[in-house]
C-alpha cells in the first residue's frame, strides 16, 4: 500500500484497524459478535457501505449472508457458486473490483437495496475469504474458498481502490479462522435442524464450545435404551433436549409423553395429590376406589414403545420413586389397585432445575435411583455460561419472530448486543424471548432495536447489564464531542474541521453521518436544540 499515495491518515486508519481485528479475533471473544463489530468497524472507520460476509453452506450448496453491517432485505437470498460478482469471487478465488455498480450486468444486489443514485455513484469490491490452513492430501499451498467479504464504497481512482481491495484481502485473512468456525457451526445446526422444526433449534443453538459438547453426549446418548437425567436452571432448554433426543432415538416415529410433577408444597393437601400421581403415572384398575368406573392407562403405559420425559423428578414422593425404580428395572408397570403386571418398553427421561449434587447432599431422591441417573447425567448450561450463543440465539428468535408477522427481520444495534452478551438472562431463553418480541413491539417501523426498546423490567435492571459506558461507548463519545467541537468552530465547514483535526475530508464525512450530525445546526445557531 506504501506505493498507492495514501495519505498518512489513511495508513494509520488501516493500520489501526487490522490492529483493532486481530485483537477481537482472539478465542476469549464472541466470533459472530466479533464478525459484527468487525463490519461495523469497516464502515465508521474507513466509509464502506453494506459490509457483509457470506459463508458457503455445504449442505445445501449455496452462499448464505451471515453477518452484514446493515438490515438485508431478505435474509433467505442465496446466491449459487458462479451466480452474480459473490458467486464468480467463490468459484474463482480471486478478487473484484467493479469501479461503478450500473455498469456491472453480473452485480445483482440480491442482499440489500440501492437506489438509482447509488448505483451511479457507488464502487464494489470482494474478496475471497480462505480456509486458514492449505486443504490436505493437496500438493503446496492449496486453500479452499468458504465464504467471500464484500462491501460498497465511493468511487474512487483506480489505485485507491486497488488500495482498498489489498487492504480487505489481509482482513479476509484476518478473519479466516473465524469463518472456517462459522462454517462449522453451520454444518452442525443442519444436523440439528434435521431433527427438529418450529422454535425448538432456538435452545439447542451450538456456537459455544460447552453446548457442543453436550450436543455431541446427548447423540451417544440418544440411542441407547438407558434412563437419562437431564439438570438445568429453568428455561436454559432441558425440554427442548429431551425431545432431540428421543427424535434421535429409534424410538422418534411415536410421540413423546411428557409429565411435569407438580410441586406438592403448594398444594392444600400433598398426600391426596400424591395419590393423584400415582394414578396418572401408574394407572388404576376399575373398582380400586370410588369413581373408578372403568381401568385406566397411566402415562407409563401411553409412553409404551416411546419415551417418557418426566420434568422436575425431584418433586416426585420418596413412594412414588420407589415405585419408579421398580418400573425401569423390571420394564413392567403395576396399576394402583393390582392386578397383573403389564410388560412395557419404554425410555425414560427425567430433568430437575437442580444440579445432581444439589440433589444428593439435599437427598430429595432415593439412593438407588438418584445413583442409576446420575451415571448418564448431562448438565444443561445457563444462557450465561454459552455467551458465544448469545447474538446467534437472538438472531434466530428475531427471524423467527419476522416470520410469524410478516415483517422484515429486525437487528439488535450494537450497544444492545454488548448488553444482551453482558446481561445474565436469569430465565434464560423464555427471558430473552419475552425480551425481544416485546422490543420488536415497541420498535415500530425501525429496523434496528436499540435499549430504548427494551421491556421495563429489564430496563430498571440495567445496573446488571454489565457496565454503563464500555471503553468503545467512551471512546465513540469523545470522537463525537471532537467532531461537534470541530464543526462548532467552522460553523459546519467540513473542510475547515478536517484540517483542525487533522484527518481527511473523507473521514470526516463518514464521521458526520454516523453520528447523524445535522450541519445546519453548526451553520445556523437557531437551529441547535
Amino acid at each position: 500500500m506504501a506505493n498507492m499515495n495514501l495519505t498518512f491518515e489513511d495508513r494509520m486508519d488501516y493500520l489501526e484497524t487490522l490492529r483493532d481485528i486481530a485483537a477481537a479475533m482472539g478465542p476469549r471473544h464472541a466470533f459472530q459478535a466479533s464478525l459484527r463489530l468487525l463490519l461495523e468497524t469497516l464502515a465508521a472507520r474507513h466509509g464502506f457501505l453494506r459490509p457483509h460476509l457470506v459463508i458457503f453452506d455445504p449442505e445445501t450448496a449455496t452462499l448464505r449472508l451471515c453477518v452484514a453491517e446493515e438490515a438485508a432485505v431478505s435474509t433467505n437470498a442465496v446466491y449459487r457458486p458462479g451466480m452474480g460478482v459473490t458467486g464468480q469471487v467463490f468459484s474463482s478465488g480471486k478478487p473484484v473490483v467493479i469501479e461503478r455498480l450500473k455498469d456491472s450486468p453480473e452485480f445483482l444486489g440480491k442482499f440489500f437495496r440501492r437506489t438509482e443514485d447509488e448505483l451511479d455513484t457507488l464502487s464494489f469490491i470482494s474478496v475471497p475469504v480462505l480456509t486458514p490452513n492449505p486443504e490436505p492430501d493437496t500438493d503446496g499451498d492449496t486453500r479452499r474458498v468458504i465464504g467471500v467479504l464484500s462491501v460498497d464504497t465511493q468511487r474512487a481512482s483506480v489505485q485507491e481502490l486497488k488500495a482498498q481491495r489489498l487492504f480487505l484481502e489481509v482482513v479476509a485473512g484476518l478473519i479466516a479462522a473465524r469463518a472456517a468456525y462459522l462454517q462449522e457451526s453451520m454444518r452442525q445446526t443442519h444436523a440439528v435442524e434435521d431433527y427438529l422444526s418450529g422454535a425448538v433449534p432456538h435452545s439447542l443453538t451450538a456456537y459455544s464450545p460447552v453446548m457442543k459438547t453436550l450436543m455431541r453426549c446427548a447423540e451417544q446418548m440418544a440411542g441407547t435404551r438407558l434412563p437419562l437425567f437431564l439438570t438445568g436452571t429453568q428455561g436454559c432448554g432441558k425440554g427442548y433436549l429431551a425431545v432431540w433426543i428421543h427424535e434421535k432415538s429409534g424410538r422418534g416415529g411415536m410421540d413423546p409423553v411428557r409429565y411435569k410433577v407438580p410441586d406438592l408444597g403448594k398444594v392444600a393437601d400433598p398426600a391426596g395429590f400424591d395419590i393423584k400421581i400415582e394414578r396418572e403415572l401408574f394407572g388404576y384398575r376399575k373398582g380400586s376406589f370410588p369413581g373408578a368406573e372403568r381401568t385406566h392407562k397411566g402415562l407409563i403405559e401411553l409412553a409404551n414403545c416411546s419415551t417418557l420425559i418426566i420434568e422436575d423428578i425431584d418433586r416426585l414422593s420418596k413412594r412414588l420413586q420407589e415405585r419408579l425404580l421398580v418400573c425401569m428395572r423390571e420394564q413392567q408397570v403395576l396399576r394402583a389397585g393390582g392386578g397383573e403386571p403389564v410388560a412395557i418398553d419404554v425410555r425414560f427421561l427425567f430433568s430437575s432445575q437442580m444440579s445432581g449434587h444439589e440433589l444428593i447432599d439435599e437427598g430429595f431422591l432415593i439412593d438407588d435411583l438418584s445413583q442409576m441417573l446420575m451415571e448418564h447425567c448431562l448438565e444443561c448450561p445457563a444462557l450465561s455460561e454459552r455467551r458465544e450463543d448469545i447474538i446467534p440465539l437472538a438472531e434466530q428468535i428475531l427471524t423467527q419472530i419476522a416470520t410469524e408477522n410478516g415483517e422484515s427481520v429486525k437487528r439488535l444495534s450494537e450497544n444492545l448486543g454488548r448488553i444482551f452478551q453482558n446481561y445474565d438472562w436469569p430465565e434464560n431463553i423464555h427471558e430473552m424471548s419475552h425480551c425481544l418480541r416485546v422490543a420488536v413491539n415497541n420498535s415500530g417501523d425501525a429496523l434496528e432495536l436499540t435499549q430504548e426498546h427494551l421491556p421495563y423490567e429489564l430496563k430498571k435492571n440495567e445496573v446488571s447489564c454489565g457496565p454503563r459506558r464500555s471503553f468503545g461507548d467512551a471512546v465513540e463519545a469523545f470522537e463525537k464531542q471532537l467532531l461537534e467541537d470541530a464543526l462548532q468552530r467552522s460553523h459546519g465547514n467540513m473542510l475547515q474541521a478536517a484540517r483542525d483535526l487533522q484527518a481527511s475530508y473523507r473521514i470526516v464525512n463518514y464521521k458526520v453521518k454516523k453520528y447523524g450530525l445535522d450541519l445546519r445546526c453548526f451553520q445556523d445557531p437557531e437551529l441547535k436544540r
